[in-house]
């Protein structure tokens, strides 16, 4: 019979980013390689976009619209493995791409909150 795994428990709050909206697009750090969900929250009504950081990360008009006062929680891409370097080869192992999220104020500028949320290790269960 296969072991079952479970996870238990919320998940619990780990690095916060404030960005302060403009009429320009805002991008925030990437997150962590490890975190799956992030946790946004915008004061006023904010265009929110999430991409890897090997793409260009362009809150746009068009993008997700976080209304003022709003919480969010966003599954955001797993990165990729680094591309390992050809046998042989003196170059050095390929960058692995994170998960980060571009901010654009809707009309008035304020504070978007990123918290990276992470989960308790998976436990044997029974």
């Amino acid at each position: 019979m296969a072991a079952l795994t479970v996870n238990k428990g919320a998940f619990y709050p780990g690095v916060t980013q404030n960005i302060l909206t403009s009429g320009t697009s805002q991008l925030s750090n990437a997150v962590g390689a490890t975190t799956s969900i992030v946790r946004i929250t915008c004061q006023n009504d904010t265009y929110v976009q999430v991409t890897n950081t090997n793409q260009a990360a362009v809150a746009t008009t068009s993008s997700m619209l976080i209304l003022g006062g709003g919480t969010e929680f966003i599954t955001v891409p797993s990165p990729p493995p680094a591309p390992a370097s050809p046998p042989n080869s003196t170059t050095a192992p390929g960058v692995q791409y994170l998960a980060c999220i571009s901010v654009l104020q809707v009309a008035v500028p304020g504070i978007v909150s990123i918290t990276q949320l992470t989960g308790f290790p998976a436990q044997p269960g029974g």
